[in-house]
């Protein structure tokens, strides 16, 4: 046998470096480091670039909610909690015409660009008084006016500036398209108002409340209730085409224009996804303005009925928010009760295009009274709308 050599100051050295290595490979990773406080100039810099941030969000918003594609929820909560008040007419303008046309986005769009010009022409005038009255350049004072800031980064560039806003034509123009697309209005709420009646029916929802427009319609002409409405709408009809093919061509005349079944049910199928609001705004009294003072008119012996209802100034295109904000509340909780209580409770399956869901958190008001309360007529009303849904099955 051997003996063991003494372990030399070289080998203790080899072990503890030996140890010292396979400790270090089964600690765990070093923790990172926490990252250093900003400095006070990078504190400045993500303070004023926070303001572009929210700017971007905001505006991301407005195009997603409104200009893309229209979202009933968030524009309706919007109008109920006044969430942006710089943007509400132009919303409202909007929102109303997709009441009347859901289906037309361009006619949404230039409505919402006529109400910014008219903003910021009022915006515009009102600084440039400022600026005058306290000596700066006109400049300066827009630049430093966050609300004209707001709106032109919120709203005019996402409606594609001065270009699409000069296209979208004038105020008056609107005017008379909003009458073309309301053009059939009237027998709409006719529609609508028998369907009030079937849904009035004490019980639960029966699905044989079958609902479909040619019942209606033929309802209507059963009890001769449409022959004056249709007389109106046709003459209304026909000067509005006869001007605009005047425009076109001076030397031929437009042919009479009447309104048919097919015309009616054309206008409600576009119609029907907003039923509940538009028919919701005939049992709002429109508020009065206060009149503002202008040169008297010569009298020409017409004098135009004056609109009573918030459906009157919808159809009319002369609905605005300054108008509609005292009621706004009591318009879209009836429109929540006539979906809870009529809509919903009814057999729509013969709907080519169904009613929009309201938001579910909205308090439904108390359900108007219909204007058909007799209950013979609405035994008449359930027959003839059975009889025209089995021709249609």
């Amino acid at each position: 046998m051997t003996s063991r050599e003494p372990a030399t100051p070289d080998d203790e050295l080899e072990k503890q470096a030996a140890v010292a290595v396979a400790m270090d490979a089964a600690a765990p990773p070093p923790l990172k480091q926490a990252p250093s406080p900003k400095t006070k100039r990078q504190k400045k810099k993500s303070a004023a670039a926070s303001p572009g941030s929210e700017r971007h969000a905001a505006r991301n918003e407005f195009k997603q909610n409104m200009i893309e594609d229209i979202h009933p929820t968030w524009v309706i909560r919007t109008l109920l909690e006044e969430s942006h008040p710089s943007w509400l007419p132009i919303i409202f303008a909007g929102f109303c015409a997709w009441v009347i046309a859901p289906t037309d986005a361009t006619f949404r769009l230039n409505a919402m660009r006529l109400e910014l010009s008219r903003l910021m022409r009022m915006r515009e005038q009102k600084l440039l008084a400022a600026a005058a009255k306290d000596g700066r350049h006109p400049i300066e004072t827009f630049m430093t006016d966050s609300k004209y800031a707001a709106l032109i980064s919120d709203v005019y560039i996402p409606l594609g500036g001065i270009g699409k806003i000069t296209a979208a034509g004038r105020r008056s123009t609107l005017r008379k398209d909003f009458k073309l697309c309301s053009k059939h209005f009237e027998f709409c709420v006719g529609v609508m108002q028998i369907f009030h009646a079937r849904a009035s029916l004490v019980g639960p929802p029966d699905p044989q409340r079958l609902c479909t427009v040619k019942g209606a319609l033929t309802y209507l002409e059963t009890k001769g209730i449409s022959e004056k409405q249709r007389e109106k709408l046709a003459g209304r009809q026909e000067s509005i085409t006869r001007k605009r093919k005047r425009q076109t061509d001076k030397t031929d005349k437009a042919p009479k224009n009447t309104l048919g079944r097919r015309s009616i049910e054309q206008s409600w199928s576009a119609m029907s996804t907003t039923s509940a609001l538009w028919y919701a705004a005939t049992f709002i009294k429109a508020a009065k303005l206060p009149k503002k003072k202008r040169a008297k008119k010569p009298k020409t012996g017409i004098t135009p009925p004056h609109p009573v209802t918030l459906a009157d100034h919808l159809s009319n295109g002369t609905l605005s928010y300054r108008l509609a904000k005292s009621d706004m509340t009591k318009w879209l909780q009836t429109a929540a009760a006539i979906d809870k209580h009529v809509l919903k409770r009814l057999n729509l399956n013969y709907w080519k295009t169904k009613p929009v869901k309201l938001p579910a958190d909205i308090d439904a008001a108390r359900l108007p009274r219909c204007p058909i309360s007799d209950p013979s007529e609405i035994e008449a009303i359930g027959k003839a709308l059975a009889a025209a849904a089995t021709e249609t099955n």
